[in-house]
Order: C-alpha cells, then structure tokens, then sequence
C-alpha cells in the first residue's frame, strides 16, 4: 500500500502531470464553448497554479514535492466545469495567493508592517472589482495574530492601507466628478450581510469534497501532525480557518458561490499536497 501511494505521489508530482492538465483543461474549455476561442478566466487559473507552484518553491511550504499544490488547483477546477469560464472569481484567487505570498513572511516579525499594508491595499483595492473580498480581512488579523505579527503597529498599518486606496480612489473620483461611483461603493457594503443559503446541494457537489477535505486536514493538524514545524503547523491551520470561512460564506451567500468556490480551491490545494506528500 505504501508503495502504491509512493508512486502514485510520484506520478503526480511531475512537471509532465501538470503540463498534461494545463493542455486537457485547454481543450475541455475549448470543447465546452465549441470554440478554440479561449476565455481570459483559463489563462488567469492556469496562472494561479503556476504561482501556487512559486510559491511551494520559494518558502517549500509542501516539502519534497514540487508542484503537488499546482496539480491539485489544477485538478479541482477541471472535475468542475462551471468555473471555466468564472472571470471574477479566478482574478480574487490570484490575489488571494499573492496575499499568502505577504502573510506567510510576517511569522514571528515585529515589523510586519509593510506586509500588513500591502495585504490590505490588495483586499481593499479588489473590493472596488468585488466587495465581498472584505471577508478575508478578519482571517487575516486572526493569522497574524497567531503568527505572534499583530501588534499595535501592523494593525494600525492595516487601516493605514485600506485608508490609502479609500484616499487615492476619493482623488481620481474627484477629479473626473464621478464621486457618486463611491458613494454606490459604500452603500453595496449591506449587501455583504444578504444571506441566500445554498439549498441544491446536487448540483453543487463540490461542496463534498470541500467539505471532506477541511474536516480531514483539521483532524491531522490538530491529533496527528503535531511534530511539525511550527511555523508550517501554524500556517497549514490558517489554511484550515480560511477554508471554513470560505465554506460558510458559500453556504450563506449562494449569489457569490462561484467566486467562493474559487477561492476555495487555493487552501484545499495546497492542503492536499500537504497531506498527500507526508509520508
């Protein structure tokens, strides 16, 4: 059985793997709308797998293996094909990893400042494009909190970024006297507490699989990989809360369950290249 999985691992674990999803999604796409005419949603979530690749690459978040985390990415939204052609929800994801890439430099760093407002400038700015986005700002003072960066300076240079983006679009809107798009942009922040449950569960099957993944990896992370490095236990369980707010908010929030579902595909990912690469 070990040895299955070995080769099963190894076999995924390849270049070649994912060279060969990236050209079997290109052609389910193309199949799907009868065309060779490819959607720019394709080539931002075939980017998004190449930067989750960086990613593991640059800090080694999933040891041992290189591209593990890109293939599963990869693999979650080709078994799926309404998320072909979700625009919106592939440029968040892409954010969202970008976002990891800041968060995961704040561990144990006093001066994460910086990081802090870059991430908020990144959620604040996408939230003119899509204001759910708003969301992931608690998860991530929660992160940092545990991460032992949240202190008076970096929560304060959290506001300071949303604070930034709030200033330079009051400028530009001012300027061309268009104040009335923020003022719309204000008053859609109630539509953020709209609550539309999801009650077709058939059609939405993925949420078996999301759900499977999150109840499993909270249960090794909290019983089992408990010899881990703490930093990479830390992170792997702030994956774990992302995914549960993620989740939650695409039960609640049926109208936005194709961008939730999106994002969701970026921490159930690397999760499984986590656990798939343990040995």
């Amino acid at each position: 059985m070990k040895i299955r999985r070995k080769n099963i691992v190894k076999f995924a674990d390849n270049r070649w793997t994912l060279i060969c999803l990236i050209v079997i999604y290109l052609l389910a796409s193309s199949v799907q709308h009868a065309s060779f005419v490819f959607q720019p949603a394709v080539f931002i979530q075939i980017a998004c797998a190449l930067l989750l690749l960086v990613f593991n690459k640059t800090y080694n978040i999933v040891r041992h293996v290189g591209v593990l985390p890109a293939v599963f990415y990869m693999l979650l939204i080709l078994i799926h094909p309404i998320y072909y052609t979700d625009l919106r929800g592939s440029i968040i994801s892409l954010i969202l990893i970008v976002c990891l890439f800041l968060f995961y430099t704040t561990y144990q760093n006093m001066h994460a400042q910086l990081a802090a407002f870059n991430i908020s400038m990144l959620i604040c700015a996408s939230s003119f494009y899509w204001q759910p986005v708003v969301w992931l700002t608690p998860i991530c003072w929660c992160g940092m909190y545990r991460f032992q960066s949240l202190n008076i300076r970096s929560f304060f240079a959290v506001w300071i970024g949303f604070f930034t983006v709030y200033l330079l679009i009051f400028t530009g809107l001012l300027m061309t006297d268009n104040l009335e798009y923020l003022t719309a942009y204000f008053i859609g922040f109630k539509q953020l507490i709209e609550w539309q449950p999801v009650v077709d569960f058939a059609r939405n099957w993925m949420f078996f699989i999301w759900l499977a993944i999150l109840i499993y990896a909270g249960f090794r992370l909290i019983f089992m990989d408990v010899s881990e490095k703490i930093r990479l236990l830390l992170f792997f369980r702030n994956l774990v809360g992302l995914g549960w707010l993620l989740l939650g908010l695409w039960f609640v929030q049926n109208q936005w369950a194709m961008e939730w579902g999106m994002l969701l595909h970026v921490p159930c990912s690397l999760l499984l290249g986590y656990f798939c690469a343990r040995k």
